[in-house]
């Protein structure tokens, strides 16, 4: 009767099948482009010298597994309670269109040179072009274009194992204030391991008919058509551009393999079997412990956490470039430029461990005072961490000797510290009401900042080999950045209403933020808002989303554009176990916006996105 025991047991298999195209109209030089009738250049131009066009289909095939075990217990008696947690996953992402859709990934880029066009569009945030060619060869004609390599397997593959156990204990006492005490443990180990082998499988065409326009007689039955972005193009024929077919492309590597040469060049193999290989290990052990009061009007809660991490990162022991040359090899910007010699350079020495670590103690308190029965103010601080990306901890060390530089992530990379301070005013009212206001303070210490240039002393103390070198790498910044930001929000049900309104419920709420200097991806206003209906065994939702502006980079010289989300989706209960549900997500189809600025010109779309509306249908039984 005091302990409760369960498990759950997960599977998940997806297959995804995209294919993706990639068109590129150059003007050649910049110069090239001259705006038309004295217009804007960066909406209406057309082109005076010989530029190009690209294309590129490639397929992405992916077949993903995932498992996972939590067994977990409930012990109460009295007024203690012990809980205990247990998990243990593993998932692993591979991309192999030839296995899993006979299709080769890349046809490679296939260029036809020397021709005009003329180009027009409606605004500088828009991305509905239509591109018009004036002269040059057609480039809705496949026999004009150049025969790159093509790329037969994708190449990567992703695995990524998690175990975590966590022990909590939770007792209430009596003596003095009635207190609810709660302490508890929890480990964490996640490794993620990557590999990316696509550049070995490049091969050549040489059999009937190689040399340029070799896929003449491969046009793909899926047109160019991005209509549903705006963009139209238009050859000197009036046809479209020219699209080879890469499933035919497989077939035929399939059933003659003899017309298919391999070409593997040394940087290809350094970037199949150096580059993109990373192996990174984490440990988390944390423990705290928290105490929630209550004293009259007063709610008070306090808690530290201890938390210790470790890192383990397994790199390539990478020999000096001078090292390499003395054993006969030939070098170029720090590393081998042969296979032989990426082999003695990167392999000749068994794989490193570089381990790092950190430790940290995260206070928090918080007070709640009732001032009236629906009113009430809460004010509350913390410390938090954001830990480093991956990337930024784990990958290749490339010592070049000619300019006495290092590139290496930086496995003893600290996270980012945050003092944060929060104040709330909150009324509650009938029936399921809330009004609040609340503003917050984050001091960030420890900045991450990429591409830093520091000496061997700071970045390895007691290395004596790389004395005297730059490394470049991510490091930490040593000022202070405050953020502050306020929140309104409101929520609340309308069952007051008569029949058939009093099924709605709705809320609202607008964010503030800003800092001192420019953060990146940082938007300064935010709206959210939802509408839910629910009648009988159904139910209807609404939520949008609205984002300001928010900088992608330090200068705040580009920026992702102001964008609106709304997202629609319901349920029905059949029966008291088994319900229907569907969700529309982007029901506006609105696009990603990138914006750049240069100089003294304005800003004008640098990435223009669309992916589309999407629809999600499904059923789901309780046992």
């Amino acid at each position: 009767p005091y302990l409760v025991l369960s498990l759950s047991v997960m599977y998940n298999y997806s297959d995804v099948w995209s294919g993706q195209r990639q068109l590129n109209f150059n003007t050649g030089a910049r110069n090239s482009a001259v705006p038309v009738n004295g217009s804007d250049p960066l909406t209406d131009f057309t082109t005076t010298t010989n530029g190009s066009v690209t294309v590129e289909p490639q397929g992405v095939a992916k077949v993903g597994n995932g498992k996972s075990y939590s067994p977990r217990f409930v012990y109460t008696r009295g007024n203690l309670t012990v809980e205990g947690r247990f998990g243990i996953s593993d998932s692993t992402s591979t991309y192999n269109p030839m296995k899993y859709r006979d299709s080769v990934f890349s046809s490679g880029v296939l260029t036809l040179s020397n021709l005009r066009f003329s180009a027009v569009r409606s605004s500088l945030n828009s991305g509905d072009w239509r591109i018009t060619q004036t002269a040059g060869g057609d480039w809705s004609d496949g026999a004009l274009y150049s025969s790159p390599l093509i790329t037969v397997g994708d190449g990567r593959y992703a695995d990524n194992s998690l175990k975590t156990g966590e022990l909590t204990a939770t007792l209430r006492t009596h003596r003095i204030l009635p207190v609810e005490w709660k302490a508890g443990a929890k480990w964490k180990q996640e490794r993620r391991g990557y590999a990316n082998r696509r550049a070995a499988s490049n091969y050549a065409y040489i059999g009937p008919g190689a040399g340029i326009g070799q896929w003449r007689d491969y046009r793909s039955g899926l047109a160019l058509n991005y209509s549903d972005q705006g963009l139209h193009s238009t050859s000197i024929s009036g046809g479209g551009v020219f699209l080879p077919d890469i499933m035919r492309i497989a077939q035929t590597f399939r059933e003659r393999p003899g017309d298919f040469e391999a070409r593997m060049t040394a940087t290809d193999y350094y970037n199949a079997t150096i580059a993109n290989a990373k192996d990174f290990e984490e440990n988390i052990t944390s423990f705290y412990l928290m105490g929630t009061t209550k004293i009259g009007p007063v709610n008070l809660r306090a808690g530290l956490r201890r938390e210790e991490t470790e890192t383990d990162s397994l790199e390539f022991d990478a020999r000096s470039s001078n090292e390499v040359r003395a054993a006969g090899y030939p070098v170029a910007a720090g590393r081998a430029t042969t296979t032989p010699g990426i082999d003695y350079q990167y392999l000749s020495r068994p794989m490193t461990h570089r381990t790092g670590g950190y430790d940290n103690l995260f206070p928090s308190a918080s007070a709640k005072y009732n001032l009236t029965r629906q009113l009430d103010l809460q004010v509350g601080y913390s410390r938090t961490i954001k830990r480093p990306q991956v990337a930024s901890l784990a990958g290749v060390w490339l010592i070049n000797d000619d300019e006495l530089t290092v590139n290496a992530p930086n496995v003893n990379l600290k996270p980012e510290h945050s003092d944060n301070i929060s104040v709330r005013i909150a009324r509650y009212f009938e029936p399921v009401g809330v009004a609040a206001v609340n503003f917050f303070q984050n001091n960030i210490d420890g900045l991450h900042q990429t591409g830093t240039r520091i000496g061997s002393e700071d970045f390895a103390p007691g290395e004596t080999v790389y004395e005297g070198y730059t490394f470049i790498t991510t490091t930490q910044s040593d000022r202070n950045v405050q953020v502050r930001g306020m929140e309104l929000e409101y929520s609340q049900s309308l069952s007051f209403l008569p029949r058939p309104w009093s099924g709605f419920s709705m809320r609202a709420s607008y964010t503030r933020n800003y800092a001192q200097v420019i953060v990146a991806d940082m938007s300064p206003h935010l709206v959210s808002a939802g509408l839910t209906y629910a009648h009988r065994r159904g139910q209807l939702y609404a939520n949008m989303n609205w984002a300001a502006s928010r900088p992608i980079d330090a200068a705040g010289t580009r920026y992702q554009r102001h964008r609106i989300n709304v997202d629609l989706g319901g349920s029905h209960r059949l029966s008291p176990r088994i319900s229907a549900f569907f969700a529309v997500r982007n029901v506006l189809n609105e696009p990603f916006i990138r914006m750049q600025k240069v100089d003294d010109n304005p800003a004008a779309a640098q990435l223009y996105q669309k992916f589309g509306v999407t629809p999600t249908i499904g059923i789901r039984a309780t046992y």
